[in-house]
């Protein structure tokens, strides 16, 4: 009688690994069943830039574009924010306000422009920052424009 109750033992111990087993087959049945997926592939954009801050903000869809302190600050008290804690310079960077969209990618075309591809977000605001050594012409006299999305 008491070999039985060695044995009744050892199989609650082993009960728990055999539950997992079980989970685990059917889990790798199941992913055997499901098709696969095709993975998002996103080309590179040909301006590199830096998403510095974003947030809320009331206001009409549109972009301020900033290359003197001046400007940082302007830009700031108009859309009535916080200057932000970020030491801007201005002789080696271009910084860009988006209101109401949010960038998606950037496009260059052959006569220096700088495409901004946005999707329209309703009541928010985006800080971009672009190296003006990855501008063209260095980044003297670039003209940005925005591109709406379509997706």
């Amino acid at each position: 009688m008491p070999v039985t109750r060695l044995f009744i033992v050892e199989i609650r111990r082993l009960l728990p690994i055999g539950v997992l087993l079980v989970m685990l087959l059917a889990v790798s049945v199941y992913d055997g069943f499901t098709r696969n997926t095709v993975p998002t592939v996103n080309l590179p954009n040909p301006v590199p830039y830096k998403t510095l801050e974003q947030g809320s903000l009331f206001g009409a869809p549109g972009m301020i574009i900033v290359t003197t302190q001046d400007m940082w600050v302007a830009a700031h008290r108009s859309l009535g924010l916080e200057l932000i804690n970020y030491d801007f310079r201005p002789d080696t960077q271009t910084a860009i306000f988006l209101v109401n969209c949010q960038l998606r990618a950037t496009t260059l075309t052959d006569d220096s422009r700088v495409g901004l591809v946005v999707l329209a977000r309703n009541n928010t605001w985006q800080l971009i920052i672009f190296q003006r050594t990855h501008l063209p012409q260095g980044g003297t006299n670039v003209i940005f424009e925005l591109i709406k999305d379509s997706d």
